[in-house]
């Protein structure tokens, strides 16, 4: 679509004139969207809706009047719909009711058609709706339709266009008078798709395989019939409920559905969904849920559905990454975490916290301990605990906020359900570039991934055996927590390790176990992948020696914390999340060293990366060879600030994030004295267009535009030149405004 350049000259006591480099005839298009069949559950009837769009070919009109007819199909919807009270017709958001009469437009017009429309007629203080070259939604139509039709046409189409066009009117201002109004100078109308309609409730044959594990990609082939033509979802009972309970998850993300037709759909098994949760912060599982053994239920786009006879089974569950702003995750659902050391080494490292310490804890220690040694063995990899430098005792971390540690400690609270959750795993989740062509093979395991053990609970910290009454099993606690930090989700299975909740009976895990099958699936993928560039904080860094217990080198970029000093008093502010072309981004990145001998950070990389629609990347800033600059002096951790001047957008087709905002990446490359480099990336969004809000501009000024301007409560206060130089940019005013006399207001397209 081409842009259109508005240039504007308001002067004196004009309050706003806008004129149009140039004048075209005024064209009205209508359209049909959104159709689709819904069951209503209350009335225990099937409905055939869809929304009538109108939109114009520029800026300058505000919708009077529409008068449409439509054919239907009698098959589905039956004669004379109006009469027979099976048609129900409602405004668009943007167009008010007391404005816009409906009532006197809606009529058969025969026995197969119906008249629709809406007008101002002769409202006195009519507030009409501006049409753009955006569709709006105008009315909302839903036609009851007949029961047991399988593949029936709904036969909708725009009829007598001749006559019904000599209806479409508009008014030069929202508030014309009745007799101020024009005829559109043409009326195009967009003949919808053919739609088939099913209002047969589905039926759910059988489903194989009978068994699956969920979160590695396989899928589920579920056959029946009238499960109609468009995706519909498929509720998998979910995870960590009782053995045997029915209890489905709330939705299902549609990157699931693979192939979706009448009598069969092809369904990949989740390990978390999003659709119908409420976001908990980011993260393994982030928000949402997974699924578990159990019923099925097959839920159609006109919203009727089936249950399963039998249950699937799930054996285990493998977390995957769902992180909000990562759109590949979108289109491939299926987004392993590794844990990457495995990749270089053969070890992890965890860090007890000050809570374990003293002789009083000696059991709890050796409890973890234990528990370590037995997934170790299990697994074939090395779980550990970090030591002194000496190695004469642990180390013990003193707090779990900002460590760059794998903690296990005891809290007083261990998640949002106090009540129920005994113990849990955090961690944050980052992305590091694989060898491999996978697009989300990726994502791993970062620094933080901590362990909350809940100090107020009985603990028995026995083993093997059965736990005294009135006690919980920690050993078997702590094992199903290194479930989780080795990706296993809860399944439904009350006699395994990840139900979830943990009995009086200590778990005799083999290699045969299903928990330790599950494990090892992300302990050979880990190791299966070639990274080039990661930080992964003390889950091990690569070139770091393996086979140690202790911490390694680290570089997060995140805000500057309390304390730190920029070298020089220059001030430090926190990073930029979203950024506004051609202004000044900020950046701080935190070194940490764990290496004996210790080592320091020499230069820093800085690089921000945006995507295009296609993935390709487009650099929009970097800086290399930038040395320390800022210092915490009470931990004396290095890091790099980071302020770039970012430039103009081009005009690319962008990928956008969820918020609208281009999406991208930051990244840093710490070059360290020892001669090896450490990485981070987080994701950064870039405003798509420049907003002054709530500006009063009261000087001479002018504005040269790095990318699209919104406008909206700007004032101009005594006889300033404001002039915009849009450099080829669109600028959007949301309302007029005053202009003194003696005022200048320009636009340079």
């Amino acid at each position: 679509m081409n842009k259109k350049i508005f240039f504007f000259l308001i002067a004196a006591t004009l309050l706003s004139a806008i004129n149009n480099l140039a004048k075209s005839n005024n064209i009205l298009t209508v359209s049909i969207q959104n159709q689709t069949v819904q069951y209503d559950h209350t009335k225990g009837k099937y409905y055939f809706k869809f929304d009538v769009y109108v939109n114009a070919n520029d800026f300058s009109t505000y919708l009077d009047n529409v008068s449409l007819r439509l054919n239907y199909n009698t098959t589905a919807f039956g004669t004379n719909i109006k009469a027979n009270n099976k048609v129900e017709v409602s405004m668009g958001d943007e167009f008010n009711d007391f404005t816009y009469n409906l009532s006197n437009y809606v009529s058969d017009a025969s026995p197969n058609s119906l008249y629709l429309g809406c007008g101002a007629g002769l409202v006195a203080y009519p507030a009409r709706t501006l049409l753009t070259t955006t569709p709006e939604k105008l009315l909302a139509v839903g036609i009851e339709l007949l029961n047991g039709l399988t593949g029936i046409s709904s036969g909708i189409n725009f009829t007598d266009v001749v006559n019904t066009s000599i209806a479409s009117w508009f008014a030069p201002a929202s508030n014309s008078p009745w007799y101020d109004t024009e005829l559109y100078d043409a009326t195009n109308y967009n003949t919808p798709p053919g739609f088939t309609i099913y209002t047969v409730a589905p039926t759910l044959s059988n489903f194989s395989p009978t068994t699956v594990r969920a979160g590695v990609d396989e899928i589920l082939t579920i056959n029946g019939a009238n499960f109609g033509t468009q995706k519909g979802e498929v509720l998998f009972t979910r995870d960590g409920v009782a053995s045997g309970a029915t209890d489905f998850l709330k939705g299902l993300d549609e990157s699931y559905i693979d192939s979706w037709t009448n009598t069969q759909i092809k369904v990949r098994v989740p390990s978390f969904v999003r659709k119908g949760y409420v976001e908990k912060g980011k993260g393994i599982s982030g928000f949402g849920s997974g699924a578990g053994s159990g019923k099925i239920k097959v839920r159609t786009a006109r919203n009727d559905s089936v249950i399963s006879a039998s249950s699937l089974h799930i054996e285990y569950s493998i977390s995957n990454f769902s992180g909000k702003y990562e759109p590949s995750c979108y289109t491939n659902p299926i987004c392993r975490v590794y844990l990457a050391r495995l990749s270089d080494c053969n070890d992890v490292v965890f860090t007890l916290h000050d809570t374990f310490q003293g002789s009083s804890m000696a059991n709890a220690r050796n409890a973890v301990e234990a528990a370590l040694q037995k997934w170790s063995d299990l697994l074939n990899i090395s779980m550990v605990l970090e030591r002194n430098s000496s190695d004469t005792d642990y180390e013990y971390a003193p707090n779990f906020a900002n460590s760059t540690k794998n903690i296990i400690g005891f809290v007083a609270t261990v998640s949002n359900n106090p009540a129920l959750s005994m113990a849990v795993v955090t961690g944050e989740i980052n992305a590091g570039v694989p060898g491999s062509s996978s697009v989300c093979a990726k994502y791993y395991r970062g620094y933080g991934s901590h362990i909350y053990i809940k100090n107020s609970i009985p603990w028995d910290y026995r083993t093997s055996g059965t736990v005294s009454s009135g006690t919980a099993s920690f050993y078997e606690t702590f094992m199903h927590e290194i479930g989780h930090f080795l990706n296993l989700q809860h399944v439904n299975n009350s006699s395994d390790l990840l139900y979830y909740t943990v009995g009086t009976t200590v778990t005799n895990l083999t290699p045969t176990s299903i928990p330790v099958v599950g494990a090892t699936t992300t302990v050979t993928a880990s190791k299966n992948i070639t990274w080039t560039t990661i930080n992964i904080g003390t889950l091990g860094t690569l070139g770091a020696p393996c086979g140690g217990v202790g911490f390694y080198d680290e570089v997060t970029i995140q805000d500057p914390e309390p304390g730190r000093i920029g070298y020089g008093g220059f001030t430090l502010v926190p990073n930029t999340n979203i950024i506004e072309p051609c202004s000044i981004a900020n950046f701080h990145a935190m070194f940490v060293t764990g290496s004996t001998p210790p080592t320091y950070p020499v230069t820093f990389d800085w690089l921000i990366v945006l995507y295009h629609s296609d993935w390709t990347e487009y650099v929009y800033a970097q800086q290399t060879g930038m040395p320390a600059n800022t210092n915490n002096p009470y931990n004396y951790t290095e890091g790099c600030f980071w302020q770039s001047t970012v430039g103009a957008l081009p005009a690319y087709d962008w990928l956008y994030d969820p918020s609208g905002n281009i999406y991208g990446k930051v990244r840093v490359a710490v070059h360290i004295s020892d001669g090896d480099i450490k990485y981070d990336v987080t994701d950064i969004g870039v405003a798509p267009v420049k907003k002054i809000q709530n500006t009063v501009y009261n000087t001479n000024t002018t504005i040269s535009a790095c990318s699209d301007i919104y406008l909206k409560d700007v004032q101009i206060q005594g006889t300033p030149t404001v002039i915009f130089n849009m450099n080829g940019y669109e600028i959007t005013i949301d309302e007029t405004f005053n202009m003194p006399v003696g005022a200048t207001f320009i636009i340079n397209p």
